[in-house]
């Protein structure tokens, strides 16, 4: 038997985080956190997810890298998000949806609204 849900303005936000398990079951809320930036302003610099959302260098690499199509232990990831050297500035990378991270977004919002 089901447990009885207690509030269900929540249900929204669970369901969203389901989505993200059904993609990979062990999803970092880091990661969540981080793709929901790059989502939210898309396309952003790297440095700018870090100061915002208060990362480490370190972390927002793992985490991007996590949601890239080839994570940094060469191995499959998400595809949600792109890195590129800035072609200006070689120090800057920039982060964007793919079209798969686009379908996500849009899959999210659907659920929330």
């Amino acid at each position: 038997m089901p447990a009885q849900v207690t509030d269900d303005e929540l249900l929204p936000l669970l369901a969203v985080m389901e989505e993200f398990r059904v993609l990979q079951e062990e999803v970092p809320v880091r990661a969540v956190v981080a793709f929901l930036y790059v989502a939210t302003h898309n396309p952003c610099l790297m440095t700018d997810l870090q100061r915002d959302l208060k990362m480490h260098s370190s972390s927002a690499s793992r985490c991007t890298d996590m949601l890239c199509a080839v994570n940094r232990l060469d191995k499959p990831g998400l595809n949600l998000v792109k890195k590129e050297k800035d072609h200006l500035m070689a120090t800057r990378t920039i982060l964007s949806l793919t079209p798969r991270g686009e379908s996500f977004a849009a899959s999210i919002k659907r659920t929330l609204y």
